[in-house]
């Protein structure tokens, strides 16, 4: 019990301590007694959008089983607003800046908030056990062993799983979905678990129902970027062949239809190796080492494509016998420099950052790109917590290639 109380009235941060306080004296009057030295092997974890849409929950659950890990209890249900800000009341006001991105990403889908139990087989407190399994924030930097990793979770906002600290913040955040008398039966269960009674575990295929969504979707930055590439590519062909056919531009422009013809099938070439690399799903770093020299040779060949444009494009402008004419065909050229930097972005993080998602947004709807809605939210909040997934990296690797310290 003494644990229990520092759990609770011992917080570190001092904005906790009284709300930390309240709950601790309202678990105490709603929760029996002899129930609470059972917390310990009770915690709280929600499965967060991308995990719904994609289908995979049934075969975590099944991987946390093994690990002697069980769900009491679970809700599919999509959270509002003021759930969020209930949820994450500790964590809201160091993100405030980039607060928005949580409920836009949580309005894609339900969520599944679970109350878990375990035995106690374990040295630490089970909210330590299951952060453990899944593993660090940034889904790159865990290991094999480590859900976020080993389900491949895409990025710091859509990384599968949200779990708790200990014991105390399991109770918090489960009252934002569960009442107490709910609390009570996991608790229940968490002590007969503990005696060698395991619960009864419900038939896959009723789970596999009841938490997979009818819409399925591939919540995946890599090929979010990938898929809208090749959207890009589809979209300019026309105007490629507006150029190699068009007799101005063909006897003032240097040839440039021949040669951006022939950087576009480059570029096709790069972006079907890259397709492939992602259809094989190797582990998370094994795909990235394997994508950043395809990736850094799509850079290169899209910097060439756009610089060529832009040349050929102020190289016209000066011709003032056809300017007119010119102008009203030069079009296609701009076009082409915004799908150039499209492709640009989608190559390198950092331009991406540079170029930012309101002017990627335009550049799309300037060629016409009709891209996937979820797609698009899966960039956006990709983009925005890059600065903070560089951070983490540099904190444990050396290099932008991802070799581990020795």
């Amino acid at each position: 019990m003494e644990d229990l109380k520092t759990w609770f009235l011992e917080r570190e941060d001092q904005d906790e301590r009284p709300v930390y306080r309240q709950l601790y004296e309202e678990m105490c009057s709603k929760v029996k007694a002899e129930l609470l030295p059972n917390l310990p092997q009770f915690s709280f974890i929600m499965f967060k959008p991308d995990a719904y849409m994609r289908g995979i929950i049934p075969e975590i659950l099944a991987y946390a089983n093994q690990n002697g890990v069980y769900h009491s209890l679970f809700k599919v249900q999509k959270l509002s607003s003021e759930i969020i800000d209930r949820l994450y009341m500790f964590v809201k006001p160091k993100y405030i800046s980039s607060w928005w991105i949580m409920e836009k990403a949580y309005d894609a889908a339900p969520c599944v908030p679970m109350l878990l139990i375990s035995d106690q087989n374990s040295s630490i407190h089970l909210s330590g056990k299951v952060r453990e399994l899944l593993g660090p924030t940034t889904p790159l930097l865990g290991d094999e062993h480590q859900i976020r990793y080993r389900f491949r979770g895409t990025h710091r906002i859509f990384n599968i799983l949200h779990g708790t600290d200990d014991p105390a913040t399991a109770v918090r955040e489960s009252r934002v979905f569960f009442t107490w008398d709910e609390i009570s039966n996991a608790l229940h269960q968490a002590h007969e678990l503990s005696r060698g009674h395991k619960p009864p575990l419900e038939n896959p295929e009723s789970i596999r129902d009841k938490l997979t969504s009818p819409n399925p979707h591939d919540i995946n930055y890599p090929r979010a970027r990938l898929r809208l590439k090749l959207s890009v590519l589809e979209s300019v062909r026309g105007r490629l062949n507006l150029l190699t056919k068009d007799s101005l531009f063909k006897d003032k422009s240097d040839g440039i239809g021949s040669k951006l013809n022939q950087l576009m099938q480059d570029l096709a070439g790069l972006l079907t190796r890259e397709q492939r690399i992602l259809d094989d799903e190797r582990q998370l770093r094994v795909e990235r080492k394997m994508l950043a020299p395809v990736l850094e040779l799509q850079h290169i060949v899209c910097n060439l494509g756009k610089q060529l444009v832009t040349d050929v494009l102020t190289k016209l402008a000066q011709d003032v016998q056809d300017y007119s004419n010119i102008q009203q065909k030069s079009v296609v050229f701009y076009d082409l420099i915004d799908a150039f930097s499209i492709c640009i972005a989608m190559s390198n993080d950092v331009e991406f950052r540079k170029l930012g998602f309101n002017e990627l947004s335009r550049a799309a709807v300037r060629i016409g790109i009709q891209h996937d809605h979820l797609d698009w939210l899966v960039l956006h909040a990709g983009l925005s917590v890059l600065d903070t997934e560089f951070a983490d990296y540099v904190g444990r690797y050396k290099s932008v290639y991802l070799e581990e310290k020795e």
